[in-house]
């Protein structure tokens, strides 16, 4: 199972690895960043494929033939952030490409494919980013609109976290999801 993360994407919601690092903004360009393209693996797949063999940094992990460099391993008690799914490989947005060649929906209007994670101030309330989302909603509206005329027409909802993606690791609950 892999999943797609942006830069920041562990930083935001408190995981760091217990090898190497995560994906920086460097990584996060189309194609791959200085370094190509890069992957943080969980640490199930780092004990079942590599032995728990702490050279694993630098080595080479194949999605659907393509080499990806391991440059960080996360904690064994981040499984993704979607409760029920456990995530083997994160890649960079940018890589999807890669794998998905002239079928890529990194520019790819009329498909739905992201979930967004924020985080909310300590101050703030649920209620008050969803708020705040609406007021963007015309601009992102805008920004990403599609052929369906009735795109983004509903008001953007907020979820927490808590109660829906990520309701099994209770430090994640202040997290909220974007849904679009």
């Amino acid at each position: 199972q892999t999943m797609y993360v942006s830069a920041g994407f562990f930083e935001l919601i408190g995981v760091a690895p217990v090898l190497g690092r995560t994906i920086t903004a460097d990584d996060d360009r189309r194609g791959g960043g200085s370094q190509g393209p890069v992957a943080v693996i969980s640490h199930a797949y780092w004990e079942r494929a590599f032995g728990r063999d702490p050279r694993v940094l630098g080595r080479t992990v194949l999605v659907e033939r393509v080499p990806f460099t391991i440059v960080g391993v996360r904690p064994r008690s981040f499984f993704g952030p979607e409760v029920g799914r456990a995530v083997s490989v994160a890649l960079p947005f940018g890589t999807e490409p890669l794998l998905r060649g002239s079928n890529s929906a990194l520019d790819e209007r009329r498909i739905w494919w992201l979930n967004v994670l924020i985080r909310r101030r300590v101050d703030q309330t649920e209620a008050q980013v969803a708020a705040a989302l609406r007021a963007m909603q015309p601009a992102i509206r805008e920004a990403t609109r599609t052929p369906n005329p009735d795109y983004l027409k509903e008001p953007l909802g907020v979820v927490s976290a808590e109660q829906g993606r990520s309701a099994l690791r209770g430090r994640y609950r202040d997290a909220l999801w974007v849904l679009m």
